[in-house]
């Protein structure tokens, strides 16, 4: 029943959950909405449309009342990882589809949301005959995806309130030398989020939002050396600290900035039935961004964004093919056009590197994502 569940939400959100990243920066995936991603994710302090879901509920009451506000968006992003030993170079550039949507409306003093979207993974990679060695091969996806109601309250006409409900469902599937596993769940674990949007000013506003952690666990099997058991896997996923400004000096120019800190070094293992634990020597890790919005006219908008991440592996245990543990750099670049009162397209993307050099292994981060998507107002 649980495949079934997680056939559907698949075929409604239009990506393969499978996709996911080798346990890079706790498996953080900051590319979620659209203005709020062109904007570097910079958008707690904002949360003016409906992924507020996410990044602050809060903000969806002060959202115009009586309108429908949605958006769907789809990412196509390649993700190359370059590991380089003495021995030899090996590389990993593998393609894959992402996205997710969100709706909300508001009320009088209430507002209302749901998300679809993926905040943990989002990519993947896969090594073959690693170093020189044949039959060394290497491949990991995993993905977390959401079903994320939310509510919020305006408490008068410069504070509001907000909190959501997190229902996990989760994939993970692990291949390499004499080894592999595939687990799914849904729900694979439930959490939620808190937020308060406070606006001093019609210029100014600021914003908090925390995720709670919650333990995943997912039901699969195990495969070693070609005997099939069957197995589960249990982790768990951090508290989030995000907090943000949103300011407009001028009409036509909105300005944003973030702080989020993850507290990462909770998840310190992971824990499988036939393979036993294994050590995730994690730390607590932030990442920060500032993004804006430009109205050239009255129907096409300029965004952009800058964010920075720290990794979420002590430097002592080195470098680690497939991962995102070094510190990386984030360039989001996006259009918004708007066709009708009631629909606005969007074409963007960004671009993430991040190199680093530990004695004689060298490794390099590129990713790229294009993204197409589409809000709405009824």
């Amino acid at each position: 029943m649980n495949k079934i569940f997680i056939l559907i939400l698949n075929i409604l959100i239009g990506y393969f959950v499978l996709t996911g990243n080798a346990f890079g920066l706790g498996f953080d995936n900051g590319a979620i909405g659209i203005k709020a991603y062109f904007m570097g994710s910079a958008f707690v302090g904002i949360a003016d449309d409906s992924s507020a879901v996410h990044y602050n509920p809060a903000g969806l009451a002060f959202n115009e009342k009586g309108v429908l506000y949605a958006q769907l968006y789809a990412h196509y992003q390649t993700l190359g990882f370059t590991y380089t030993t003495s021995i030899a170079k090996d590389k990993s550039d593998e393609a894959f589809l992402g996205g997710g949507f969100f709706l909300s409306e508001t009320y009088d003093n209430w507002a209302f949301g749901w998300g679809t979207y993926i905040p943990f993974g989002g990519g993947g990679y896969s090594f073959d005959n690693m170093q020189g060695i044949n039959g060394n091969d290497m491949e990991v996806m995993l993905g977390i995806a959401t079903l994320h109601p939310a509510v919020a309250y305006k408490v008068n006409d410069k504070l509001s309130i907000g909190a959501g409900l997190i229902v996990y469902v989760g994939q993970w599937e692990e291949e390499m030398s004499g080894y592999k596993n595939k687990y799914d769940a849904l729900p694979a674990g439930i959490g939620g989020n808190m937020g308060i949007m406070y606006k001093p000013t019609k210029e100014l506003s600021v914003g908090l939002n925390v995720r709670t952690k919650s333990s995943i666990q997912m039901d699969g099997t195990e495969t070693i050396n070609g005997v099939k058991y069957d197995s589960d896997i249990e982790f768990t996923v951090p508290y989030y600290f995000d907090t943000g400004l949103g300011y407009r000096p001028r009409p036509d120019l909105l300005l944003g900035v973030h702080f989020v800190y993850m507290l990462w070094g909770e998840t310190d293992e992971f824990k499988l039935t036939h393979q036993g634990t294994r050590v995730s020597h994690f730390k607590d890790s932030f990442r920060t961004g500032i993004g804006m919005e430009y109205e050239i006219n009255e129907k096409c908008s300029f965004l952009s964004g800058f964010k920075y991440v720290e990794p979420s592996v002590n430097k002592q245990y080195g470098l680690f093919p497939g991962t995102n543990e070094i510190c990386l750099y984030t360039f989001n670049l996006g259009l918004a056009y708007k066709v009708k009162e009631s629909l606005e397209l969007d074409l963007g993307g960004l671009y993430t590197w991040g190199s680093e050099k530990d004695n004689d292994i060298e490794y390099e981060v590129e990713h790229i994502f294009i993204t197409v998507g589409a809000r709405f107002r009824f």
